[in-house]
């Protein structure tokens, strides 16, 4: 029945991309779920703090190690692969019924740079049976900044190419609905949404404004658990699709956790339109402490090749009470150790 019910949940996720996101994609999705679903705000019954590093095709250049202004400045040049960093924190509010959280993102793509902040709330509702739905929304500011001083046009007098730093920033809302329950396989499947006001960010260039589109992001997220081998491992099957609709990126991972402190996963990743395999990424971690979580992966392209370098990825998640929680009479599986601190 599980391994049915686990298959059903996979075909039901692939079976929604037909159709790259604006936002930037991260191996480890299933762990830092409140950067694209406010929905989770305050899941874990603590206070949670993840960071997250991405470096997406290292030692990716430019064709050239060195430019020449207009001006006769010499410049050499930046790693033009994208670079995503991550800093959240989470943390239940029981005189809200539900959490919060916060969330900063920095992410470079050539010589363009968004920034996102943006604050959430949760609200959080338990069934008789255990189970669990959260919603939530977040809102904050999103920028985009592009270093035209590092960029190469064909035309150098081109008035649509900006020769200096320019930047502009909107009001930026999202929405997000979680759903776990711990007798089906600790099933946890999620919808949200980024950028839903969309509208655009406006470039100041040589006086001229230039819009740039922001288009709502939207994700589908599930998992479940199934312990094996006496409960010595559990394996997590998880699935991540994202979409604008007018193209869809499907993740699918699974992860064991091997005795309660080492982690191993593998990942495969399409390439929306473009391919039907885009890249496979290998994972580890290893629980410090039981709230002190440390990975890493390595995504190995399939399409550029590793020519272009492959990506590398770390994380880190520790999560802390502010009061202690009553003793535990029944021991058995956290069901949310595994996956991480959202």
């Amino acid at each position: 029945m599980i391994k049915r019910f686990t298959l059903v949940l996979f075909v039901f996720a692939c079976a929604l991309a037909a159709k790259a996101q604006q936002d930037p994609y991260y191996t480890h999705f299933m762990l830092n779920k409140i950067a694209f679903n406010p929905g989770t705000a305050g899941y874990k019954d603590a206070i949670c703090a993840n960071v997250l590093a991405h470096r997406q095709w290292t030692g990716y250049k430019d064709q050239s190690l060195e430019y020449i202004t207009p001006t006769g400045q010499s410049l050499a040049r930046r790693s033009v692969g994208p670079q995503s960093y991550f800093g959240t924190v989470t943390a239940p509010v029981k005189m809200l019924k539900g959490g919060v959280g916060f969330v900063f993102m920095s992410d470079a793509v050539g010589y363009e740079r968004t920034i996102n902040v943006k604050a959430s709330y949760a609200y959080h509702h338990q069934f008789q049976d255990y189970s669990r739905i959260q919603v939530g929304l977040d809102v904050g500011m999103l920028q985009k900044e592009f270093d035209g001083s590092y960029y190469n046009p064909h035309d150098p007098g081109d008035p649509l190419v900006p020769t200096g730093v320019t930047s502009g920033r909107k009001f930026d809302l999202g929405f997000g609905a979680y759903y776990n329950n711990p007798r089906l396989a600790n099933l946890e499947v999620g919808l949200s949404a980024t950028h839903l006001t969309g509208g655009t960010v406006t470039y100041d260039v040589a006086g001229q404004p230039r819009d740039v589109a922001i288009v709502p992001n939207v994700y589908v997220v599930a998992s479940t658990s199934h312990p094996i081998m006496g409960g010595g491992v559990i394996l997590q099957p998880n699935v991540w699709v994202k979409t604008i609709f007018a193209t869809t990126q499907v993740d699918l991972n699974c992860r064991a956790l091997i005795s309660q402190v080492y982690v191993a996963g593998l990942s495969y990743r399409d390439g929306g339109r473009s391919t039907l395999l885009d890249a496979f990424a290998l994972q580890f971690g290893y629980y410090v402490k039981q709230n002190f979580y440390l990975g890493y992966s390595y995504d190995i392209p399939i399409t550029r090749g590793l020519a272009g370098g492959g990506t590398h990825e770390i994380f880190a998640s520790y999560c802390f009470n502010i009061t202690p929680n009553p003793p535990r009479i029944n021991i058995e599986i956290d069901p949310r150790h595994l996956g991480g601190y959202r």
